[in-house]
């Protein structure tokens, strides 16, 4: 059983915050002001925190640190989780087994927000279709005195804004399995663009998985919306778990019998809402690549159009959407070699989307901390599409053993054996993928793990990759 609470409330209660990372930071703030008693655990140093701890003066904040004394920490009204806090670790379990009543940023941020929301979550795909939905919003609504504010899992959380909402405006809320694990309440409009095994080192399984992304549709009422990927049946099942109105979209030609939503149909972006059928634009006139962000354009397209916004701002956004940062992103060209920067693939999932989406010969860069997920399927893939592949961090011999298995049963095969090669570094990396690309490949970063062993997180991996493309065209 998950214990969650809300509160009408926070002035004086006593409550713990654990972990002093972006969203902790957030909520003890926004607590603290609120008049809230709060003390903040986190099992980092001082000397490790110094730039939340010193974003925090001039508060009524308590600090705990050097790790979680569970006593002190659970003698409190309320218990809020940051996003990276294990359910299964004993300080939860023990919270959990007293009681204690369990909250998150994303939770209060919910129960507080006057706004209307539109939250968006999947295993792929909803950073970038977060960003367009809030674009199109923000064209549709730019004459108006709607505000729209795009936040959640991408940019900064939004519960300190949250007092500048009103009733008029709008929320684009990217969520992640982690920040949805905890939830008792859904958004007004609730996207799941797909699901795909990710995260299994801390859901541990699919079901578990498939559970904390249901949360974002499983508490919605009856005047809510759902909009489902129809071509995912995870995704597609997940109709049954809310009372909302649920639309669909998908990369066929027709929508599933009496549904509404988008669809792509002769090569054309096109809607069906409220008895009419709207085209959006030509697929190809899509900056961003493959099959998957014509996805992504279409579940975004759904939200705008669900929230009022007209089919031409619409049209306007997506034939100027160039990509979100460190996403299938070109970032060189060198002796005829193109080189893309996708270091948000943090799952085999992902790299297969990548390889999908460049029609040429690749390099792959592929490695990190791996989350326990499957890596046969993208190696026989691989082993067709890529000329070599180059392996970096902790999970390095672990792919590779993966390919070993599948090498053979792919006698058509572009990879050879010679050419999966190991660096200790992102610049050593690239080095190799160079020596082994030709003119008119690609080398991609799409590592398929987290970054985690190397990295602070994936937009840093990514940098550093930039970084040593720059290199190289500075030796060109």
């Amino acid at each position: 059983m998950v214990a969650m609470a809300s509160m009408t409330s926070y002035a004086g209660a006593r409550i713990s915050v654990v972990g002093l990372g972006r969203e902790g930071l957030s909520v003890t703030r926004f607590l603290a002001g609120e008049g809230a008693r709060v003390l903040v655990s986190d099992a980092r140093s001082a000397d490790a925190l110094a730039q939340p701890i010193a974003a925090l003066s001039g508060l009524d904040v308590r600090l705990s640190l050097g790790g979680h004394r569970e006593d002190e920490v659970l003698d409190c009204d309320l218990l809020v989780l940051s996003p990276g806090v294990d359910k299964r670790g004993p300080l939860v379990q023990k919270a959990l087994r007293r009681g204690v009543p369990i909250s998150s940023e994303s939770e209060i941020f919910l129960e507080r927000c006057p706004a209307r929301v539109a939250g968006i979550t999947g295993s792929a795909g909803k950073t970038t279709t977060t960003t367009l939905a809030g674009l199109m919003l923000q064209a549709g609504f730019k004459e108006s005195e709607r505000r729209v504010f795009v936040g959640g899992n991408i940019g900064r959380p939004l519960i300190e804004q949250v007092g500048e909402m009103t009733p008029r405006d709008w929320v684009v809320l990217e969520l992640s399995s982690f920040q949805l694990e905890w939830l008792s309440r859904s958004p007004y409009v609730a996207v799941i663009t797909n699901i795909s095994p990710n995260h299994l080192d801390r859901h541990l399984t699919m079901d578990s998985y498939i559970q904390a992304k249901a949360n974002i549709v499983a508490h919605q009422s009856v005047a809510d919306v759902a909009i489902l990927n129809a071509d995912d049946g995870q995704v597609a099942a997940l109709a049954a778990r809310t009372p909302g109105r649920v639309l669909q979209f998908t990369l066929g030609d027709t929508l599933p019998p009496a549904s509404e939503g988008a669809c792509l149909r002769a090569g054309r972006l096109v809607l069906a809402l409220d008895g009419r059928t709207m085209e959006i634009c030509e697929a190809a006139a899509l900056r961003i690549p493959g099959r998957h962000n014509i996805a992504n354009a279409l579940a975004a397209a759904t939200v705008a159009a669900v929230c009022g916004v007209a089919v031409r701002d619409i049209r306007e956004v997506l034939g100027c959407f160039g990509g979100v940062a460190h996403r299938l992103q070109v970032v060189g060209t060198v002796d005829g070699v193109t080189y893309y920067d996708d270091s948000i693939a943090t799952s085999p999932e992902r790299t297969l989307a990548a390889l999908a989406a460049i029609e040429r010969p690749v390099i792959l860069i592929l490695g990190g901390r791996d989350k326990h997920l499957p890596w046969d399927g993208l190696a026989r893939a691989a082993t067709l599409r890529a000329r070599g592949v180059v392996l970096i961090g902790e999970a390095a011999g672990l792919i590779e053993s993966a390919f070993e298995r599948v090498l053979d049963e792919c006698p058509s095969r572009l990879l050879q054996r010679p050419n999966i090669v190991h660096a200790p570094s992102m610049a050593a990396a690239v080095e190799r993928a160079r020596g082994l690309a030709r003119a008119g490949d690609a080398v991609v970063l799409a590592p398929g793990c987290a970054s985690y062993d190397m990295y602070r997180d994936f937009e840093e991996r990514g940098d550093d990759f930039v970084r040593a493309v720059r290199r190289l065209e500075g030796d060109g």
